[in-house]
């Protein structure tokens, strides 16, 4: 489904590019069977999905999960300095 098919479009963007750059997205576009609005929008659109999801979703092994795990179900270790610390008024209050 092209991008224009899915929904109304109502935003805009505006770019000036180099006449090389041009060249290559009209050709990357063309390959695609797209036009250069579609094919630009469906390329960023892919790579803040990638950026967004780079910081939101974490990988780690089986063996750092459990080593997670087990920190959380450990006993509350009570640390002087920190309750000290949260005793004090803040410029909040």
């Amino acid at each position: 489904m092209s991008v224009s098919q899915a929904i109304p479009l109502t935003g805009r963007f505006s770019a000036r590019v180099a006449e090389r750059d041009e060249r290559t997205i009209r050709l990357g576009a063309e390959l695609r069977h797209t036009n250069v609005s579609e094919y630009i929008i469906n390329a960023a659109k892919t790579q803040a999905e990638i950026d967004l999801a780079d910081r939101t979703t974490f990988v780690v092994s089986e063996e750092k999960m459990k080593e997670f795990y087990e920190a959380l179900d450990r006993p509350v270790e009570e640390k002087p300095e920190l309750k000290r610390l949260f005793a004090e008024k803040t410029i909040f209050d």
